[in-house]
């Protein structure tokens, strides 16, 4: 399967599948509401109690004192948040629907898809309490806010493309859901979260400036806590990786599609 091929199948099936992708992703923001027994009102506790509860731990355990730091922190975090929580979910996407793909064929691509939509409400609701924190602390809105429905777009097509790869390696690693939460960890601390890029060690700063993720928060505090424009090199750059890995990501789905329904059959 050449390039356009895979590209004209995933057009086509996506337009084909379109209302599937709506009512999965209504279910599954339908299932997490339903699983706490605050509903709605946790998608508005949860950033805020995550926010409080890192701010505390940086402050008091490591003496952070910057005025504008709980701005600094969640602008990068709400970013890791989306991205690791969506990878983690998606992890056994597809796996948990190989008995519904059985009797009717569906996209693999489409339950990592379905994970990423739905995580982008908590998102939202995690930008409004940035907005509320810049309120707060008196930083001005820039022009560079425009910034913002682009980053959005490309946090969430890097997601998409990451879920795809685990979604897809769960199949044939049985043990990997217990492996996936350390190594995103392991990915939090490597991330410009807690810290900013410029003051880690000369040698690593290249390696750093690689990770896709780092990317994404450090353009996200450029604009809401710095009031700069995003490093726009290293946002094409990422565009460029994410946009392959997507490809790439939906070429094996497809290329795999039947070995999926034999392995899980056993």
């Amino acid at each position: 399967m050449t390039f356009f091929s895979t590209m004209k199948r995933f057009c086509k099936e996506f337009i084909e599948y379109k209302d599937y992708i709506f009512y999965y992703v209504k279910a599954l923001e339908k299932a997490k509401v339903s699983n706490t027994a605050l509903g709605y009102l946790w998608w508005f506790l949860d950033p805020l109690l995550n926010m409080g509860i890192y701010i505390i731990l940086v402050r008091v355990a490591f003496g952070q004192r910057d005025p504008n730091y709980p701005v600094f922190f969640f602008s990068a975090m709400l970013v890791w948040r989306y991205f690791s929580m969506s990878v983690q979910q998606s992890t056994t996407s597809i796996t948990s629907n190989i008995a519904l793909c059985r009797d009717n064929y569906v996209p693999k691509f489409i339950f990592p898809l379905a994970v990423c939509i739905s995580s982008l409400t908590p998102f939202l609701f995690s930008l409004g309490f940035l907005g509320i924190l810049m309120f707060l602390y008196k930083i001005p809105l820039t022009i560079y806010m425009l910034y913002l429905p682009l980053l959005t777009l490309a946090l969430f097509l890097l997601t998409w493309a990451c879920s795809m790869i685990v979604a897809h390696i769960n199949v044939f690693m049985n043990d990997f859901t217990n492996i996936i939460p350390h190594l995103i960890m392991l990915g939090m601390f490597a991330t410009p979260i807690f810290y900013n890029i410029d003051t880690i060690p000369q040698e690593y700063i290249f390696f750093m400036k690689l990770n896709p993720v780092g990317i994404l928060t450090t353009s996200f505090r450029n604009i809401f806590t710095y009031g700069q424009e995003p490093p726009t090199m290293r946002l094409l750059y990422l565009m460029l990786i994410t946009m392959f890995f997507i490809v790439l990501s939906i070429h094996v789905l497809y290329k795999n599609d039947q070995v999926y329904n034999r392995i899980n059959a056993r």
